[in-house]
């Protein structure tokens, strides 16, 4: 589900989870968390075409989006959401376009 259709990404209603990453490339990404709806996602800008960024947490099929055009590039992405009444075990890792080595970090 997508965190601005659902609504649960608006203001007052959503909050990062701990500080954002900057990425060896430049990009930012952080988790974004909604406690109304009780779930997560990933957020990423200054991305490149062919960036992609993931959401996991353990027992659940992992979240991811993939900058696939530059429109893309000059905005906020977000992967789709995932269920997380208790934010924890929440994992978010980014792979540059082009590589195959993740750069992850816990939310």
């Amino acid at each position: 589900m997508d965190p601005g259709r659902s609504s649960c990404g608006l203001p007052g209603r959503a909050d990062a989870l701990g500080p954002p990453h900057r990425t060896h490339t430049g990009a930012g990404v952080e988790v974004r968390y909604s406690s109304v709806c009780a779930a997560a996602w990933g957020r990423i800008w200054h991305a490149k075409v062919g960036d992609a960024l993931e959401l996991s947490v353990l027992g659940v099929r992992p979240r991811r989006v993939v900058i696939d055009s530059t429109a893309d590039t000059g905005v906020y992405r977000f992967t789709a959401m995932i269920g997380a009444p208790d934010r924890t075990g929440l994992r978010l890792c980014f792979t540059a376009a082009g590589e195959t080595d993740p750069e992850c970090f816990p939310a």
